[in-house]
């Protein structure tokens, strides 16, 4: 319950830094070009207030918290949906050129994935592309499983057909695994990305580390 706990915030909070430095950055350059996705937000009234009367650069993080911090990141979809506006289309987010990309790397998780490097590499490509689709489902499948669990143990005292649901001492450490897994798979590509994204709507290299991506 923790690691799903800590799984939502990591999420909630990342998309609160993404969104502050974009805004950070239009402050500091109004002539960059924001994309629609960031136009049709919307801040809450009242840290709009606080937003007019305050000087600080964290105006703009603490702008983006009070978006988010009602809100949960409690699937998958939710998680495409908050960053995948910041990805170019050959870049994005637990799509299936991702799913390839983390089964080839040294450190791929088999247990997500389903199948071992050397196998899929022996594919062709027809059924590499095939293969990519389950990984993906799996994937999915995987984590929609631990979120419910979560959901569960919190609405239904872990007996969600009235019988109590066995774990394992194994089976937590597996979760907690997975989770870090895609938290720190996922960190690395946001960061990478919303430096991308900055200079690709018209950030100078300057204005990118001054507002610290």
């Amino acid at each position: 319950m923790m690691a799903v706990g800590a799984m939502d915030a990591y999420f909630c909070d990342a998309f609160a830094d993404v969104l502050a430095k974009i805004l950070n950055a239009k402050n500091i350059d109004p002539s960059i070009k924001l994309t629609d996705k960031i136009k049709s937000i919307k801040l809450p009234i009242n840290t709009l207030l606080q937003i007019h009367a305050s000087k600080s650069n964290w105006k703009w993080r603490n702008a983006a918290r009070d978006l988010i911090e009602k809100d949960n990141v409690l699937s998958l979809t939710k998680v495409k949906d908050l960053f995948n506006h910041i990805m170019d289309d050959t870049n994005k987010i637990l799509d299936k050129a991702m799913m390839e990309h983390w089964l080839l790397r040294r450190g791929a998780k088999q247990r997500l994935a389903g199948i071992t490097a050397t196998a899929y590499r022996r594919l062709s490509p027809a059924d590499q592309n095939t293969q990519k689709k389950a990984m993906l489902e799996k994937l999915t499948n995987r984590f929609s499983s631990i979120i419910q669990r979560r959901h569960d143990c919190i609405h239904n005292c872990d007996r969600p057909k009235v019988t109590l649901l066995s774990i394992t001492a194994i089976d937590a450490q597996k979760t907690i695994e997975d989770i870090e897994y895609l938290v720190a798979e996922l960190n690395q590509h946001i960061d990478s990305n919303l430096r991308r994204h900055l200079l690709s709507i018209g950030c100078s290299r300057t204005l990118v580390r001054r507002v610290g991506a």
